[in-house]
């Protein structure tokens, strides 16, 4: 049984001794590709490099530059996209006239999108229309002067 046993033992020593010489033949399998392959590496450098020309050697005379000229004039041109979607207002605002009249001009911008400066005229008034409506309110403020007057008198 002793022999049987050590035989055993014996038998998995030398398939373990097996196993490792084998892993170290395929280390050093390894080991050499990987020397190959820099060394590969290195040789084609070198090689590339010394058929590299620098740009200062290239002569002008043999190079050729191929050019498409276009005359641009300038002119207006709207951008329009076609999108879907909603699009808001950075403010939306009332027109409302502090006096009553015919309106006999409106500023060329006036249209929906349209862009104004501060200052800037969007309607003009009849203006016979404004001046009679400053004749009556006078009118009135001398009307009530007259009547105070009397009142204190």
């Amino acid at each position: 049984m002793m022999d049987e046993y050590t035989t055993n033992i014996e038998t998995k020593q030398e398939e373990y001794n097996k196993a490792v010489e084998k892993n170290h033949v395929a280390g050093y399998l390894q080991l050499i590709a990987v020397i190959i392959f820099i060394g590969g590496a290195l040789f084609t450098s070198t090689a590339l490099q010394s058929t590299k020309k620098d740009l200062g050697e290239r002569e002008a005379e043999n190079r050729v530059l191929l050019t498409r000229v276009a005359t641009v004039n300038p002119a207006d041109y709207r951008v329009s996209f076609t999108t879907t979607g909603s699009v808001r207002a950075r403010a939306d605002i009332a027109v409302v006239p502090q006096v009553s009249g015919q309106i006999v001009s409106v500023n060329d911008a006036f249209f929906e999108g349209g862009v104004f400066y501060p200052k800037e005229v969007l309607f003009q008034v009849e203006p016979l229309d404004f001046e009679l409506e400053v004749d009556r309110l006078e009118a009135e403020v001398a009307q009530a002067q007259t009547a105070y007057d009397l009142e204190i008198a």
